[in-house]
Order: C-alpha cells, then structure tokens, then sequence
C-alpha cells in the first residue's frame, strides 16, 4: 500500500564531507524553477528503488547558494522519510561547462598553431646557420670565375632575405595568436571564476519494512537568481489600440544548468522578512556613544524560521488571460494575496552563466485614450500619453519598455504599475510632428512707473498646430509666477480661456484640435513692486 509522507527539513544538518560508505546517489533532474526578483525555487524529482530497512539517499551536484531551511522532501511508495540533512561536498569534481569546452578548443588549436610557427622559426634559424657556415667559395688551390661568383653570392643573398623574411612573418604570427590565445583563457578564466565553491548535498534517510520502488521530490530555495519584466509598447496610430508584448529577462549562475524545465515567475521576494514591522515607544536622552559592538559569533546564536512551523497557504485566484486576436495563451498569471505569479507554459533551457534569457510571456491589444502632454516654456515638442482604465486586469508589474510609434523606435520609459490612480499612464515619447511654438509679445513687454511702484507686463503667444490625418487632444502648460511677498502683486490679464491654479501659478488648457488646425493661445500677467527693488521676469 503507498503512503504520501512530506517531511519538511526534519534535520537540516550542515558538513562538509565526500559520500560515506553505505550511501546511495539518488539521481534526480530539475521540473520547475519557480524564479523570485530575487533567487529561485528549484524542485527535482528522482526515482530509485529500496530495499528493505534503512537507506542513505544522497542528492548530489547540488547549488553551493541553497538555503538550508527551505529544503523540502515529498516521498511516495512505502517507506518513512526519517532526516533530511544539507552538506557541501569540497571534493566533488566540477561539473563542465559546454562553453568552457568550447574555448579550451580554441585555446588548444592556437597553442598548436604557436607550436608550429615556433617550430618554423627553429628551421630557419639552421638554414641560416647552414647557409653561413658554406660560405667559402672555391677550394684553395683553385680559383673561380666571376660570373661563378656572382651567382653564389646572388644565391646566398637571395636565400638569406628569404629566411629572414619568413622568420619575421612567423613571429608577428606567434605574437598574434599569443594575444588571441590570452584574450580566450581570459574568457574562460571569467567564466570558471568562483570554482572553487563546493556543491551542495541534500542526504535523505529513509526505512521501508520491504524492498519498494521510491519516488521523491525535493524542493529548496537558492540565491544568484532572478528575473525582471520588460516590455515593447507599439503604437501604430492614435486611433489604433497599444500593442504591448509582455517579456520576461531570466536569469541565473546558481551552478546548476536549467534543462527543459518548467518556469514560474513570481514578484515575490523571499530574502524580504514577512514580520511586520512594529513601533516601539521613542524615548528621548542625552546623547551618549555607544559602546564597540562584539564580534558575531556562531555560539551566541541566530534567528532562524523552525521548519516545524505550520505553512500558510495563500488563497489564490487562477485565471487564463483572453487576448482580443491570439489563440491559445502561453501563460497562466495567478493573483494571490501578496504576489502574481505567471505560470509558463513552454519549457525553457537556463545555462548556469548569468546571462539573462528573454521569455516571452503574453501579446496583448488594450484599449486606452491617447492624449498629447506640452509644456513649451521648458520643451517646444509634444509628448504623447496613452490611459489605460482597466489596467489591473492585465497583472502587470513595473518595468522598462522600449517605445516604438508609427514604426519608429522613439526611445524608452518606465510603466509605473505601482500608481494607486484608477487609471495607468504610460508616456510613449515625443512627437515632433505636433508643431508648438512660445514666443514672446513685444507689444505686451514693456515697464512703467507708477508712484512708488514699477509695474512690469509680459505676454506670450502659443501656437499649435496639428498636421495629422485626426484629431488630437493636447494639455498644455504654462505658468506666471506666484508672489511671496505683500509688496509685490502678480495680476494675470489673459490666459485664454486656461485654468489657472492660483497656488502654484501653473495654468493648463486642455485642447482638442482638428486635422490641419491651429490654435493661438495668449498668456499675460503684471507685475507690481516697489521700484527701489528688482526683480528678474522672463
């Protein structure tokens, strides 16, 4: 008869020795890899078979970065889970990577190529040791003639150039493929950096009464992995929906390589404590120094969650996303009470290297109202926004988007998903065909005197036009200053029609303007104070 057992960390020990007589390697291979902002939970399940009595089951080439605590172990078949214990193995030869073997390839062909080149320089330095050593000409008893002579020294003059020649081609070769061969033991320097951590173990003492066949699932939590959203925004048109595509960059050098395994991201963060913070009552004293802090030491202890403790399961609603033109969707997101969790449903490959991995997560087509945002005091060009209403549907977390309009890259921003507003705004950049212009009303700016006071006036125009094939809706902002003072007085004369907010001076239009239209807009204030003093306007 089968029996569930699940024993969470009964005896999470910590050693650091090799696999003792009598243990037996369970082999096992990573399912799910569910990834926090920061590090990941890693569940492996492995098969084996019992035989009766007691079995020492060791799960080897483990991630050195596991949290002890987090480790869990799941059994099914007949047979007591009786400790579960954590170790690292110093001794355990290292796992190779297909990358490093690849450049140690590289680094094994230039060596040879060095070798050869080297090899050719010795040849010729015997060649030019040969050719001077056979430079006598003629015997003594007999002479040669001049056109003989010519030839030989012709020859020796020819073949030594030669040797020469090839001697320096070859060693500007051997200094090249040196320098290559440098720059890729670099490389793989880099990536072999940190070797020299052990692996992890996770030992798992088990009884059976009979032989059996065992199943076990073990779970537990490591750093030096993680994972945050991106995203591309496309607009096409201003009376075209936003098409976002939802991306995931994944990441992680845990030491353990990521075969076709199953990927949960979540928003959670476990290194984060879960208490609550809690004031305490502030009480006030003079100020005394503190006292030099004792060195930790592991006798005095530390706080640690007992995983005796019961789990809290969280209440979770799950739901397949609807796209308005897609087929079936490749995730399923889950809100539960603190986190969202999106469920991949592809499989996914993640080398154990740090570099970050694209998933795509969902496409969506979501409808919002777009509305252009100006202030030509500071920026002449237009910045198009685009409202979204019902934004909480979509689950989305914040993160850097790569902005593209009609086609064209315009730059990037930010979605800031963690806006309390009702409503989510997401900036898509500027828009330069939207023509604005602030000049100054030369008829408006001029200075006067009355009594003790000086009064000053400005004005300024604002033009707008709209050259595109729609309507557009603009806000626009400008300001006139605000006093601090009871002698100075600031009187707006015209703001055409704008809202002016009279704390902070600010005024806005908002603007619907038709296809080809322009619209002219006038801002004039006065200033009045004392003319012993002086005061900088625009």
């Amino acid at each position: 008869m089968n029996k569930y057992i699940l024993i969470i960390a009964l005896v999470i020990g910590f050693s650091a020795t090799a696999q003792k007589p009598g243990e037996i390697t369970l082999n096992t291979s990573i399912q799910e890899a569910k990834v926090f902002s920061q590090g990941a939970q890693l569940t492996r399940t492995g098969k084996t078979t019992l035989t009766a009595g007691r079995s020492v089951l060791v799960i080897k080439s483990l991630s050195p970065f596991i949290d002890q605590n987090s480790i869990q172990v799941n059994g099914k078949g007949d047979f007591t889970i009786l400790s579960v214990n954590h170790r690292l193995d110093y001794l355990a030869e290292q796992t190779k990577n297909e990358k490093v073997d690849s450049l140690q390839k590289i680094v094994n062909r230039l060596t040879k190529e060095i070798d050869t080149e080297t090899s050719f320089v010795a040849v010729m330095d015997a060649k030019k040791k040969l050719l001077e050593e056979n430079q006598k000409l003629g015997g003594t008893d007999s002479g040669i003639s001049y056109d003989q002579l010519t030839k030989i020294v012709d020859y020796y003059v020819e073949e030594l150039m030669s040797v020469e020649e090839r001697k320096i081609n070859s060693k500007i070769k051997i200094e090249d493929l040196k320098k290559e061969r440098t720059k890729i033991q670099n490389q793989i320097n880099q990536i072999n950096r940190g070797n020299e951590l052990p692996s992890g173990e996770i030992v798992v003492n088990v009884e059976s009464k009979s032989g059996t066949r065992a199943e076990l699932e073990v779970s537990y939590f490591t750093q030096n992995a993680g994972w945050f959203p991106k995203y591309d925004i496309r607009v096409k048109d201003i009376s075209s929906p936003i098409q976002l595509e939802y991306k995931a960059e994944v990441y992680q050098n845990t030491r353990e390589d990521w075969k076709n395994v199953k990927l949960v991201l979540s928003n959670g963060n476990p290194n984060k404590s879960g208490i609550a913070p809690e004031l305490y009552t502030w009480y006030l004293n003079f100020y005394q120094p503190e006292p030099r802090p004792v060195p930790y030491t592991k006798s005095m202890g530390a706080a640690s969650r007992s995983a005796s403790e019961p789990v809290m399961l969280e209440e979770a609603i799950s739901y397949d996303l609807e796209l308005s033109d897609s087929a079936t969707p490749t995730v399923t997101i889950s809100q539960n009470q603190t986190t969202v969790e999106i469920e991949v449903k592809e499989k996914y490959s993640i080398d154990s290297n740090g570099d970050q991995l694209t998933v795509s997560l969902e496409q969506y087509d979501i409808n919002s109202i777009y509305e252009y945002y100006a202030v030509p005091k500071l920026d002449n060009e237009a910045f198009l926004l685009a409202k979204i209403i019902d934004w909480e549907k979509y689950s989305l977390l914040p993160g850097q988007a790569n902005l593209f309009l009609e086609g064209t890259y315009v730059g990037k921003s930010f979605l800031d998903t963690y806006s309390v507003s009702d409503t989510l705004e997401i900036s898509l950049g500027r828009d330069p065909g939207i023509a604005i212009e602030r000049t100054k009303i030369d008829l408006y700016t001029k200075s006067s005197f009355i009594g003790s006071n000086k009064v000053e006036s400005r004005g300024f125009k604002l033009s707008i036009r709209n050259p595109k094939s729609s309507a557009i809706n603009l806000t626009l902002h400008d300001q006139i200053p605000v006093s601090t003072r009871d002698d100075i007085s600031v009187t707006p004369e015209e703001i055409s029609g704008g809202k002016l907010n009279k704390t902070t001076g600010e005024i806005t239009w908002n603007l619907t303007i038709q296809p080809g239209e322009q619209k002219t807009l006038e801002m004039r204030y006065e200033v009045k104070y004392p003319k012993k003093e002086r005061i900088i306007l625009e």
